[in-house]
């Protein structure tokens, strides 16, 4: 049998045998392409991520890219998250150390690697936190130099020891009996 998988905010790069986002048209993402037509997004879904219209334990994975520092209650958010999910839950932010809050007025929160991690243990007993790999952040015209091309491979490197990847990626494994849900508290 295949492995579900839902992606929650998916805008315009959907990764999901189901996707869902809240935005159809124009909308306020301004990373990518701001018009979202669900007519090419397989399995579209129109969809508020804090109030999920599917059955408990649906998807083995549950993801979120680039979601969790736009929603008003994150609690909430990773509530949903979880009930949906079976097995993982995953999510992408925004590094706090590489990018800074101001650079996009629609974050609501920023993590660093540790904040991230303390709050998502507050759902998930188990939680992984890595860096997500950053060469697609690197203008490809400075790769074809080949000395361009080394000192920022160097100066990548070196940030990356230094201050971590510009997006984290938490990877959590569910487990409906370690952690009650946000709203029993």
């Amino acid at each position: 049998m295949k492995k579900m998988i839902l992606d929650i905010g998916c805008g315009n790069n959907p990764k999901g045998d189901v996707n869902c986002d809240l935005y159809i048209g124009e909308t306020p993402h301004i990373m990518n392409e701001s018009y979202i037509d669900p007519r090419k997004i397989p399995n579209f879904v129109r969809c508020d991520a804090m109030h999920l219209p599917f059955k408990d334990d649906v998807f083995e994975i549950v993801n979120a890219s680039e979601l969790l520092e736009h929603v008003i209650d994150p609690s909430l958010l990773l509530s949903e998250m979880k009930r949906a999910s079976k097995k993982i839950v995953t999510l992408d932010v925004p590094n706090l150390r590489r990018l800074a809050p101001e650079e996009n007025p629609n974050h609501i929160y920023t993590w660093s690697s540790k904040s991230l991690n303390n709050f998502l243990k507050i759902f998930f007993k188990d939680v992984t936190i890595v860096g997500s790999e950053y060469g697609e952040y690197i203008p490809k015209c400075f790769l074809k130099r080949k000395y361009i091309g080394f000192f920022l491979k160097f100066l990548e490197q070196f940030m990356e020891k230094l201050l971590g990847s510009p997006f984290l990626k938490a990877i959590c494994k569910v487990d409906k009996t370690a952690v009650k849900k946000y709203d029993e508290k």
